[in-house]
């Protein structure tokens, strides 16, 4: 099984190495590894509860909220909060690409 450097991590996701330090302090995400020189290492499964963690953080969930529901929520239920949450972000920027059309339209017929 690979072990990915907290590095490889970082850059895989797209996230700062402080933060996933501060995931380990806070016990939100502990590598399943560190080397005698405290180099993270993480496992795949450590790399799909980080992909929850972001998921959750992308609902504007606070970290303390997604440590309480980390283990009691699927994979399957996380992604479907996800897929809500774009759902509802789609309908507020048709509502607004809507309203910005009429506006143009109305600044168009002023002008003629």
């Amino acid at each position: 099984m690979k072990n990915w450097s907290i590095g490889e991590i970082s850059k895989k996701r797209n996230i700062s190495n402080r933060t996933l330090r501060y995931y380990d302090q806070i016990k939100l995400l502990t590598p399943s590894f560190k080397d005698e020189y405290g180099k993270r290492f993480y496992s795949e499964e450590d790399l799909l509860k980080l992909e929850k963690i972001l998921i959750l953080k992308s609902l504007s969930m606070p970290l303390e909220d997604i440590q309480n529901f980390l283990d009691k929520l699927t994979y399957k239920q996380i992604l479907i909060a996800h897929y809500n949450h774009l759902q509802n972000q789609l309908s507020q920027l048709e509502m607004s690409i809507t309203n910005t059309s009429t506006l143009i339209n109305m600044v168009t017929l002023e002008e003629t």
